[in-house]
């Protein structure tokens, strides 16, 4: 996942994540992660590691980090809300940060940026259709901004340029593997879930 510095006012957030998902709408159990930019919530616009979670289409539950309880911090040198540093340079250079998700003996989901390091991990027991497996993997990124104000740059801030990677914001080399370690075919699709972050209620986002 590239990494882009971008510069926010505490009426403004952007994302780039991946979902992980099982349920109904209504009911939807949901593990997202990834890197934002959300000065409201973390007091600046550095580019921050994030997780996010609920358990009821973010209508009863759903919190951002170890905010609430859910996420356990277990890593002393890779957590959640940690900047993410160096940012790419558009044209020059492109710097990445690499996240892994996996299901630990159907007890724990633990998040991994970078190599070796287990930053957190959230309990089976706070879900109840995501507590086995998962229907659904998404990912893209999030720019929201409250109504009548300034809306923010998306992803790098440029337009994106397929064909040059050091001009674009990207996401790269996803894969599913499942319980024996062997990569699964996804079936891919552009359909958007059908719920949405109560924590981002008085936002505009697209």
């Amino acid at each position: 996942m590239s990494v882009h510095g971008l510069e926010l006012n505490n009426n403004q957030f952007i994302s780039a994540q991946i979902w992980i998902q099982n349920g109904p709408d209504e009911e939807m159990n949901i593990i997202e992660f990834g890197w934002m930019v959300y000065p409201a919530l973390f007091g600046d616009s550095r580019n921050l590691i994030f997780g996010y979670w609920t358990a009821y289409c973010h209508k009863q539950t759903g919190f951002f980090n170890v905010l609430c309880s859910g996420f356990v911090q277990i890593h002393s040198d890779a957590s959640l809300s940690a900047a993410l540093e160096p940012v790419s340079v558009y044209g020059k250079d492109t710097w990445y940060t690499p996240f892994k998700v996996y299901q630990v003996y159907q007890v724990t989901f633990q998040g991994i940026p970078g190599k070796c390091k287990t930053p957190f991990k959230v309990y089976q027991e706070i879900f109840t259709h995501l507590a086995n497996n998962a229907s659904m993997v998404r990912f893209g990124g999030i720019a929201g901004v409250k109504p009548q104000m300034p809306a923010p740059p998306m992803g790098n801030g440029y337009l994106p340029q397929f064909q040059d990677y050091l001009k674009t914001a990207h996401i790269t080399k996803m894969k599913y593997v499942n319980e024996e370690g062997q990569d699964v075919k996804l079936i891919w699709s552009t359909n958007e879930a059908g719920c949405s972050s109560r924590l981002l209620q008085d936002f505009v986002r697209w």
